[in-house]
């Protein structure tokens, strides 16, 4: 059983949402997956606690669950 960590996509057209999973390495993108570990948010969105007003990237990771 080989498993792969990869990117499950989610969202609407042109507005992407991605959940961090372990799956199946033969198994289809959105299929059901072994485990979920975090989530990435690829649009840019400004920071409230930035001063500098940048526009960041957001990915959020569950450590426990990574180890």
């Amino acid at each position: 059983m080989v498993v792969k960590i990869r990117l499950a996509r989610f969202g609407r057209r042109n507005s992407p949402f991605y959940n961090i999973v372990v799956a199946h390495a033969r198994t289809a993108r959105n299929s059901r997956p072994l485990e979920v570990l975090g989530t990435y948010d690829p649009v840019p969105k400004p920071d409230p606690y930035d001063a500098s007003g940048r526009l960041h990237k957001d990915i959020k990771l569950d450590t426990q669950r990574a180890r």
